[in-house]
């Protein structure tokens, strides 16, 4: 995708975000679709019976049966959207971490690609770390239910 992504994007930044965008967007495309179907059916049935409405049901079931499956998908989205931004700034861009990388390489300044790596570990790391802290927050609710939750 690489090589097609350059010659179809014009610039230098549209190809990098449209491959990171890619390689990212069906980890949690493909994560949520599986959260979705493993819900319980019961779950659905109950509702009905209830008397909820599709948009009732979508809120108050799918979305909070399917959360744990869409907040991993974007933790792994995460990681695969880095290291996708970075293997395309080595090859087409003229700055970033991904190039100073490849640059410092290049004119063998080991210490300079050593410190790039460290950084882009690091942010890596603490966007990860994000999107954790992201999710135990929206989905508290299950921590107190399972009895594992503080308050």
């Amino acid at each position: 995708w690489v090589p097609l992504a350059i010659v179809m994007f014009a610039g230098f930044e549209t190809p990098i975000i449209y491959l990171a965008t890619l390689a990212s967007f069906f980890v949690t495309a493909l994560n949520t679709m599986l959260g979705v179907e493993s819900i319980d059916e019961s779950y659905f049935r109950a509702a009905g019976c209830l008397g909820s409405k599709k948009h009732h049901v979508f809120f108050h079931v799918v979305v909070p049966g399917a959360l744990p499956f869409i907040f991993t998908g974007l933790q792994i989205s995460i990681g695969v959207a880095w290291f996708s931004l970075v293997a395309a700034e080595m090859i087409s861009g003229d700055y970033g971490l991904g190039y100073m990388i490849m640059d410092s390489y290049m004119v063998n300044k080991y210490t300079t690609m050593v410190m790039a790596m460290l950084t882009l570990g690091f942010v890596g790391w603490t966007t990860s770390a994000m999107v954790r802290v992201a999710g135990n927050r929206m989905m508290q609710y299950r921590q107190k239910a399972l009895g594992q939750g503080g308050v």
